[in-house]
């Protein structure tokens, strides 16, 4: 058995695909012959100076809008389809794996359908954060493939390959008798999840250079009204600390690695978690930098803040998404400007660089709720370091807005990024306006990656 992980544009470039990475230790833990072949970085490689924006993350709606991404992206990118079909014709897997993301969803879709044509005898799998029990079967039945895997498939994935009834493995969508079966999903104990296996990878591709990610849990504490992760991972899960240290260890002795990237939603989900990371980090006397995703909280004190810079955290990144309270308020947030204000001095103060996202053209937002934010960057600018992410809100499935359209009276048109207001006072063209003035005081304040 010889199984091909691949991973299709477009996703971040700063560092290795975990998710992808995970499931390859899983394999190889088993004795199953894989590899893990990163389509995605070895495209943007090949992509001339002019197209390389493309792959950050303020531009994926260039991949996720239907009508641009068929008539623009995928006209523009076809031929490197080719590069795959090399790979299969090289390597001869009995199995190719994709990993399947909302920013590459389209792409990937095109993919399968390109060697089903040169390769109809090969079994097609996939998963990731983008597949759920709800559309599995759109994905297994419209891309003709052969199975599906939603929630943890680390430990699922093995019962497959080794020929386990399809009907007794937990979380996948497959064909049984011209029809399509669901299973129900369980969740792994993170803290029997191999660890990752970088081995394939050309590691100075990545931006990041020496930087690999790593994860303490999955899931998140909140419950944002735009946002569908915590109905993917419907509970808070994290690791036993011992096995985070160990990996990172691992990953030093392996890769010779001096910086990690947590890639949890919030590294502050269990603070005595963070606390037992830090001290043990320091007690070993290990030598990293490290930062992650962050989460505005009034537990999140300067003491805490010190501790994590003495361990080696030295930037942490924020969905602030707007610093009205107002907008808070409505994207269920739960989280006080007085708190961000004070996070941000205290982490200035630290040595520890912030980041933050913004969201602009919430249902509810006002002109002057608006106005909040940019005044928040008048005043802060010389404490951020970038903005990662700014756009318009895009409405998305499987959230608790989306359920509830006429709480927010949203009338939702063709898709995620096409909606109005039934008083027509927040359209497409207004929040376009907004991200306009919005992108000007972050060029102006040079809020950007270089």
């Amino acid at each position: 058995m010889k199984v091909l992980l691949t991973l299709a544009p477009a996703w971040s470039c700063e560092y290795p695909y975990l998710g992808a990475a995970t499931i390859c230790g899983t394999l190889r833990d088993n004795d199953i012959d894989c590899k893990f072949y990163d389509l995605n970085i070895i495209m943007r490689e090949r992509a001339r100076d002019n197209q390389k924006f493309l792959w950050e993350a303020n531009n994926y709606n260039f991949w996720t809008d239907e009508s641009f991404f068929n008539s623009k992206i995928f006209p523009t990118f076809m031929r490197q389809s080719k590069l795959l079909l090399d790979e299969i014709e090289s390597y001869k897997p009995d199995v190719l794996a994709f990993s399947l993301l909302v920013s590459n969803h389209l792409f990937t879709k095109k993919l399968v359908q390109i060697v089903k044509k040169k390769f109809p005898d090969l079994t097609i799998i996939c998963g990731g954060p983008e597949v759920n029990k709800q559309n599995s079967k759109e994905i297994v039945e419209q891309w003709d493939i052969s199975a599906a895997f939603y929630g943890d498939s680390e430990e699922n994935i093995i019962k497959y390959f080794k020929n386990t009834n399809e009907e007794e493995i937990p979380g996948i969508c497959y064909r049984s008798n011209g029809k399509i079966i669901h299973t129900d999903k369980i969740k792994a104990n993170l803290n029997n999840t191999a660890f990752p296996n970088f081995d394939d990878l050309d590691l100075t591709l990545y931006d990041g250079q020496n930087v690999l990610p790593i994860n303490f849990s999955k899931g998140c504490i909140a419950s944002c009204s735009f946002c569908n992760e915590s109905r993917y991972n419907d509970t808070f899960r994290f690791r036993n600390s011992n096995r985070i240290i160990e990996e990172i260890e691992k990953m030093q002795k392996l890769y010779h690695t001096t910086h990690f990237h947590c890639i949890d939603s919030l590294v502050n989900g269990n603070l005595k978690l963070l606390k037992e990371i830090c001290h043990s980090i320091l007690e070993k006397n290990i030598s990293i930098t490290w930062g992650g995703l962050a989460r505005f909280t009034s537990t999140l004190t300067h003491e805490v803040l010190s501790l994590m810079y003495k361990s080696g955290c030295r930037y942490l990144s924020f969905g602030m998404e707007s610093a009205s309270q107002n907008v808070l308020d409505l994207m269920q947030k739960n989280v006080k400007v007085e708190h961000i204000h004070r996070i941000v001095n205290d982490c200035n103060q630290i040595g520890i660089s912030v980041d933050v996202s913004l969201i602009v053209g919430f249902p509810g937002e006002t002109e002057e709720n608006f106005q909040e934010t940019i005044t928040f960057l008048d005043d802060y600018h010389d404490k951020l370091r970038i903005i990662t992410f700014y756009q318009t809100l895009s409405i998305i499935p499987n959230t608790y807005l989306f359920d509830h359209l006429d709480e927010f009276d949203v009338v939702y048109n063709k898709n995620g990024n096409d909606w109005y207001t039934k008083d027509k006072t927040n359209t497409l063209d207004m929040r376009k306006e907004r991200l306009e003035r919005l992108r000007k005081k972050v060029l102006e304040y040079k809020l950007v990656a270089n």
